[in-house]
């Protein structure tokens, strides 16, 4: 029996009531995490923390989101804020 063949106990127990709370859940937490005002916050951690450290450290970075929509928002964000950036980072 292969390893994805066997059935786990938490897969055993949903329900559909239950996956469909699930994804309501994480569909708030996405809202609350990706919220502009958020967004906005982070942009200008990430462009502080960068700019403090350009000259004293060399290399590259990666800044992970817990959605691609979230990413796409951040990374707006931060182009409004430094457009001289553009060329500088990319979302993957």
């Amino acid at each position: 029996m292969t390893r994805s063949a066997i059935p786990t106990p938490m897969a055993a127990e949903a329900s559909e009531i239950t996956i469909e709370k699930s994804k309501s859940d994480l569909s708030s937490i996405e809202a609350i995490i990706g919220s502009k005002e958020r967004l906005g916050m982070l942009a200008d951690d990430i462009i502080a923390h960068y700019e403090d450290r350009q000259y004293v450290l060399t290399g590259k970075a990666m800044i992970v989101c817990m959605t691609r929509r979230i990413a796409i928002n951040l990374y707006k964000i931060i182009l409004e804020k430094r457009p001289e950036w553009k060329n500088k980072i990319k979302v993957v």
